[in-house]
């Protein structure tokens, strides 16, 4: 199914409103993760490196380097040797999203389309980021909109009433296939409001009337792109896509990301990608006309062949750039981010 259908609407197209009540609607916070990383980078909020900060960490012995303000007197004359004082070093931490809503990412055979998911998760991170007084950015990919969704005629006007100069998204004159919205980093109650107004416009504007000429592969890249230009060394970067059109080049930008930020991927996925039948007939639709899809032994082989050696080339991409790949599906009652 990839369309609108009136008894599923409110899982196709997501409002303003949705994404403003997940703040108190659904209790979610960001995991502390165990990180094999190549870079030294801060935690969470307080970081395990060892610095110039407020907050005491350790005594150790004095090294030729160290500042004398430091040293810890009275154990200095108590053991007779210098001694300095450690303090963990505070580093505000970034949370920076890379969200997909891309027309891959408009289908949807149950409970949702995995455009709606993919921006429902995105807004529950960024409220957590603002529970927790993070900082907060965000790069957005989507589709240009046909003339008749802008002025709201099209599938949904909820983008219409969206006001477009609270981001810094590319001017509708001039965007291509596909464009490309970002939220600039900064505190995170106001970013996550403009990131909400960003999501809206971006998933609203998906429809049948889409283009679907575009390089996929290409789109991906460009998202990961934008997301290594904006995000801040040290940060924890949130990529939430289906990831299709993953190939060399967008792990090499993956690999680039992970150097100086901590990774997590939200592979999102539709069940029935997911859980083919052996064999025997598949409908589809895209809200105005349906079709029928004959599933042959040989046809599903090479499909399963196909998507696992996607799955694996990934799972392997993310182990070399140190991040951390989990799976969602629409009709998951829980996220663990």
């Amino acid at each position: 199914m990839t369309g609108k259908s009136s008894d599923t609407i409110s899982r196709i197209y997501i409002s303003r409103d949705q994404l403003l009540n997940l703040r108190h609607g659904q209790s979610q916070s960001i995991a502390r993760q165990k990180w094999q990383h190549n870079s030294n980078v801060a935690g969470e909020i307080l970081s395990s490196i060892k610095g110039h900060g407020i907050e005491f960490a350790d005594i150790r012995l004095y090294q030729p380097g160290d500042e004398v303000r430091h040293i810890d007197w009275r154990t200095t004359a108590r053991t007779g040797s210098p001694y300095t004082r450690e303090y963990n070093e505070e580093r505000q931490q970034t949370i920076y999203l890379g969200v997909d809503q891309r027309i891959n990412m408009f289908f949807g055979s149950g409970i949702e389309f995995k455009s709606f998911t993919s921006a429902r998760i995105a807004a529950i991170i960024a409220w957590a980021a603002v529970d927790k007084g993070l900082r907060l950015g965000a790069t957005v990919i989507g589709e240009e909109a046909s003339d008749k969704d802008i002025t709201g005629k099209g599938p949904n006007d909820e983008a219409s009433r969206i006001k477009q100069g609270t981001v810094d998204s590319e001017p509708q004159s001039v965007r291509k296939k596909h464009y490309t919205g970002s939220v600039r980093t900064g505190p995170s109650k106001q970013t996550a409001l403009k990131l909400i107004n960003e999501l809206t416009l971006a998933n609203n504007a998906l429809s049948i009337n889409c283009s679907t000429d575009d390089d996929e592969s290409a789109s991906l890249d460009k998202m990961l792109k934008h997301t290594l230009a904006h995000r801040s060394p040290g940060s924890t970067v949130y990529l939430i896509s289906d990831f299709h059109g993953f190939n060399q080049d967008t792990a090499r930008t993956l690999t680039a990301i992970g150097k100086k930020c901590r990774i997590v991927m939200i592979r999102i996925s539709d069940p029935l990608e997911e859980q083919l039948a052996d064999s025997g007939t598949v409908g589809i639709n895209n809200g105005t006309q349906h079709q029928a899809i004959r599933l042959t032994g040989r046809r599903l082989q090479a499909y399963l062949q196909h998507r696992q050696r996607f799955l694996n080339d990934l799972q392997q991409s993310a182990d070399s750039s140190g991040a951390l790949l989990t799976h969602h599906q629409p009709d998951s009652r829980s996220i663990t981010i």
